[in-house]
């Protein structure tokens, strides 16, 4: 059962504290990250196939592991580093 105010631990794309010493991305070098368009990357979170975080200017921002996990899921190997 769900405390009121908390996402269910099933839902991916749930809010989360920012990780530490990860790079975040914006939205613009998400979608050069994962090769798609940056709507695409708005629409992915939205759907809830790609976790972000807010930093601390309360902009929405996205974990690398979350943007290799997606790159994987798109398409089908991970990305060359």
């Amino acid at each position: 059962m769900a405390l009121a105010g908390n996402t269910p631990p099933d839902c991916p794309a749930e809010h989360t504290e920012p990780p530490r010493k990860q790079k975040l991305y914006n939205r613009k070098e998400a979608a050069d990250y994962l090769l798609v368009d940056p709507r695409t990357v708005t629409r992915y979170r939205v759907k809830g196939k790609l976790s972000f975080i807010h930093d601390e200017n309360n902009r929405i921002r996205y974990p690398e592991d979350a943007l290799k996990a997606c790159y994987h899921w798109k398409w089908g190997h991970w990305p060359s580093e």
